[in-house]
């Protein structure tokens, strides 16, 4: 009888869910150490692994969640993710800490400038949306400092232009005088001189 029970208390065991233990405060601020050396050996794949996984377990909004993904999305920017990296800095963006929140606000706008630069400067290769990259930009903008902000309109201004000119090509000429009217108004505004002579002599095309 005791054998039996002992054989069933085994078979019990040995069939119930293995519970993963949630790593304590310790674990986490180990690993991040560990993250922290690799990223100053510039081994940024593998401190991204530790950053996602401190990321991953820490609690939501804690000193190590956004430290952990700050950290991360600077990996990815340093391995030219550029997607990546504005997605995972914009899922902190929240954060209103003082200790992070300009750092934070920095590389959200710079990683979300060079993802629309990435993406647009692959017009040839037709993959390009529009509109979602002229709404990361249009995201951005309100935290950028004014020096930066010329920039990141050229930008709006160059997707709209490229837009423009993919509807020109198509001899949809009203579509196509939208978007370049869109964008000469902001080259305007920032005073890109050349840029607009370029949309007129577009412009021109059409009427001609």
């Amino acid at each position: 009888m005791n054998r039996f029970v002992l054989l069933l208390i085994v078979s019990v065991l040995a069939f119930s869910p293995v519970v993963a233990q949630k790593p304590t405060e310790a674990d986490l601020s180990n690993k991040m150490a560990q993250a922290e050396m690799l990223r100053r050996a510039n081994n940024h794949a593998k401190a991204l692994d530790y950053y996602l996984w401190i990321g991953e377990n820490a609690e939501i909004g804690s000193y190590n969640h956004v430290t952990a993904y700050f950290a991360a999305s600077t990996c990815y920017f340093s391995l030219k993710q550029y997607r990546e990296s504005y997605e995972m800095v914009k899922s902190i963006l929240y954060c209103e800490d003082d200790r992070y929140r300009s750092l934070i606000v920095d590389q959200y706008v710079k990683c979300g400038y060079y993802y629309a630069q990435s993406v647009i400067s692959n017009i040839s290769k037709g993959k390009v949306s529009y509109s979602s990259m002229r709404e990361v930009l249009e995201g951005i903008l309100p935290y950028a400092k004014s020096a930066d902000r010329p920039r990141i309109m050229s930008l709006i201004a160059y997707d709209w232009f490229f837009e423009g000119f993919e509807y020109h090509c198509c001899t949809a000429y009203e579509e196509a005088l939208e978007c370049y009217k869109i964008a000469l108004s902001i080259n305007e505004e920032i005073g890109m001189v050349n840029q607009q002579l370029n949309i007129i002599d577009k412009i021109a095309k059409i009427y001609s």
